[in-house]
């Protein structure tokens, strides 16, 4: 077979290494990917390294519709495999493909289609996530299915957990679901696009903590936004805190309650903020004079407020 994967970000790397394993001696197997934006660790170069080891063609580009890319796709490749992909995959392309081209996407479609599923999914408080592979088709994520699998989100996981939950689900769907491309015997489902649910791009203004929102609301926005996002942020006597770790403090029912305002500092606990209602407990913050440290390290005074 002749394979190619557009791919990016830890995710990718990792996807690769898989179908790299997954694939016969005869198989050839090229890789595209895209240079990273500033606030995500590397993951180009790394790519272009593990594609060198492994012996596969290598292109950096997110335009991959264009003429010098063309011969790829007039050739004819048995299949396509789209893992973190951010931009526009035309028409040409991905029905260039023989067997078909496959996108993996983070929820259980036809919920969460478009953009950041898994961080809407931590802002919406949801319970359970998962992982989908799919047809591709001219309407977003709206394809039909060839393998799901449930993932749980935990009441602590943040980003990070969950994307490295879906990553593993990917790893094994593409374990189980390789042979079938091989072999082609896999079957699609349809999905039912009246249970279907979408999601916007977020951009950083969405990151900022509006302290006057339910404690839970904004220790879900934590989550969604903690590393490798920038983290969510307030600010404090004029200078940006971010706030990448946080819990709920239920234990008390306040009657006076100021939001942004600090009500108790708690050495090797952190720091009490009020909020809509319960206080929220802000743990490892991060300002643009410090590493990652305890909230306590950084705000000593319960006269201030957090804006």
């Amino acid at each position: 077979m002749r394979i190619i994967l557009l791919a990016a970000a830890e995710r990718g790397i990792r996807c690769f290494e898989k179908i790299a394993s997954l694939i016969n001696s005869e198989d050839e197997l090229t890789v595209f990917t895209f240079p990273e934006t500033s606030w995500e660790p590397p993951f180009s170069e790394r790519l272009e390294t593990k594609a060198k080891e492994l012996g596969a063609n290598f292109f950096k580009s997110s335009k991959v519709h264009n003429d010098e890319y063309k011969f790829l796709w007039d050739s004819c490749p048995d299949l396509i495999l789209v893992i973190g992909w951010r931009y526009l995959i035309p028409e040409s392309v991905y029905n260039s493909a023989t067997i078909g081209c496959f996108v993996f996407h983070d929820s259980l479609l036809p919920k969460y289609r478009g953009f950041g599923p898994s961080v809407w999914a931590l802002k919406n408080g949801e319970q359970q996530t998962g992982a989908t592979l799919f047809k591709i088709a001219s309407e977003m994520d709206a394809g039909p299915v060839l393998a799901q699998q449930k993932i749980a989100i935990e009441a602590d996981d943040y980003i990070y957990d969950v994307v490295n939950k879906v990553t593993s689900s990917y790893l094994d769907i593409l374990e189980s679901i390789f042979p079938k491309f091989q072999n082609n015997t896999f079957n699609l489902e349809e999905q039912d696009h009246s249970q279907a649910t979408y999601t916007c791009k977020s951009m950083p203004a969405d990151f900022k903590i509006n302290w006057h929102e339910p404690a839970e609301k904004i220790r879900n926005l934590i989550r969604a936004y903690s590393p490798p996002y920038s983290g969510s942020y307030c600010d404090l006597q004029g200078e940006k805190l971010i706030i990448l770790s946080a819990d709920i403090d239920y234990s008390k029912k306040y009657v006076g309650i100021v939001p942004g305002r600090i009500i108790k500092i708690e050495e090797g606990a952190g720091v009490y903020v009020g909020t809509g209602d319960y206080p929220l407990i802000i743990k490892n913050v991060l300002t643009s004079n410090s590493s990652i440290q305890n909230a306590t390290n950084i705000i000593n005074k319960i006269s201030l407020t957090l804006r």
